[in-house]
């Protein structure tokens, strides 16, 4: 491509068990040149993170043992947290933001489950506590299927259901959300291959009956 550079500024999450120092800003100048800005410590396990452009809010998983999500904005003075919530299990590797802007979802790895957050329609920040749904099972594969391990958790376009991939137990699971915006009893959406491992989901934003399906451990 082209023509004249232009400034941009992108985010970074890293891993403090892995030598990260939080999230990082990587930002390019109008010369090319790439730069590391200081790290936001108060995001310090940053493995995953979604936008809502409803409220101009990042909301952040921290991807540790305790399982905690933050509520953050980003603006010309850098980051500022907001809240910083249960995210209702270990490990959370994934969250999704529902259509509207008032409802929050996150895949907890390490328990296997799933939480709904039900958030301020006029400030986006968390209320009441996490409704949490923790699945069981197992696969054949007894290094990373011992146990359920939510993975991906998404929206249906029309917000009528919550998905969520189980790398553990090969299921892609189906919640549907009631009037109150409470989780029904999930039931088996999809059945993958046993030892396939689903790990990330995709729905097409045209096609409603079309859906991606990324497997980690069959490479599929």
């Amino acid at each position: 491509m082209t023509g004249p550079l232009c400034t941009i500024s992108l985010a970074a999450g890293t891993y403090r068990g892995g030598g990260g120092r939080g999230l990082c800003t990587l930002e390019r100048d109008t010369a090319g040149t790439w730069r590391i800005g200081p790290a936001y410590t108060a995001a310090p396990n940053a493995s995953f993170s979604v936008f809502s452009p409803r409220h101009r809010l990042h909301y952040i998983v921290e991807e540790d043992a305790i399982g905690r999500v933050g509520v953050h904005r980003h603006g010309d003075q850098g980051w500022e947290t907001l809240a910083v919530v249960p995210a209702g299990g270990g490990a959370p590797c994934h969250i999704a933001v529902d259509p509207e802007g008032t409802l929050l979802a996150v895949a907890n790895y390490a328990g296997g489950s799933v939480a709904l957050i039900r958030l301020d329609p006029d400030t986006g920040l968390p209320r009441g506590e996490p409704q949490v749904h923790a699945n069981q099972g197992s696969g054949p594969n007894a290094v990373r299927q011992d146990a359920p391990h939510a993975h991906w958790v998404g929206f249906s376009p029309d917000r009528r259901w919550l998905y969520q991939t189980d790398l553990g137990t090969d299921h892609l699971l189906a919640f549907d959300i009631a009037a109150d915006d409470t989780l029904g009893t999930p039931r088996v959406a999809f059945a993958a291959p046993p030892g396939s491992g689903p790990r990330h989901l995709l729905l097409h934003p045209r096609h409603v009956h079309r859906a991606y399906l990324a497997s980690e451990l069959a490479n599929t």
